[in-house]
């Protein structure tokens, strides 16, 4: 029995076969922060495609409210990018 049709095949089947490419999701997330039972803040994360740049960017939004406010006015940011 001729093995050459099995090697055509496989040769043809190699050609045509692509590596998956990991796409990253892209997501916002919303969530309220509680300390001893009390709302303390809000947490904000998120992943965003920017295709003029080909980046993706992960950021987090970290706010405080009440009383914790005043030991941190500003909210808590940070930002970082991955090329796409």
């Amino acid at each position: 029995m001729s093995r050459w049709p099995i090697l055509v095949v496989l040769a043809l089947a190699a050609q045509t076969a692509h590596p998956a490419e990991a796409d990253i999701a892209t997501y916002t997330a919303t969530y309220r922060v509680a300390y001893k039972g009390r709302e303390a803040g809000t947490a904000e994360f998120g992943v965003r495609y920017i295709a003029d740049r080909d980046v993706y960017e992960f950021s987090s939004r970290v706010m405080a409210k009440g009383m914790l406010k005043l030991a941190r006015p500003n909210p808590a940011v940070g930002r970082s990018e991955v090329r796409g």
